[in-house]
């Protein structure tokens, strides 16, 4: 998994004001950043997953379990967001590509 800010929230370095204090506010503003326009539907369970974990971690981040089943919630919320995006991109490259002239 790569890098996110809101995996940052469990560093115990000091944090400057805008960063997030805990898991939850991060994975607020990462799903702000993420979904600008709202979150679709057919993503609202693995959402709900994702932040009902992220509840859980700041409750008991004590509990490696917790925190990875997070980490996998939050590569497979990242796998769905890619895999849409990549759908969209074909899409958009199928309406893009010139059309053939059939009528010589």
């Amino acid at each position: 998994m790569g890098y996110h800010p809101f995996m940052a929230a469990n560093k115990k370095t000091a944090q400057k004001p805008a960063e997030p204090v805990n898991n939850v506010q991060a994975v607020s503003s990462y799903l702000d950043g993420l979904y600008p326009d709202g979150i679709p539907r057919e993503h609202w369970p693995i959402v709900q997953v994702v932040r009902s974990l992220a509840v859980a971690v700041d409750t008991l981040p004590d509990q490696p379990a917790l925190w990875k089943q997070y980490r996998e919630a939050l590569c497979d919320l990242d796998e769905l967001h890619a895999y849409e995006e990549d759908k969209l991109d074909a899409i958009i490259t199928r309406l893009q590509a010139p059309a053939d002239n059939t009528e010589d």
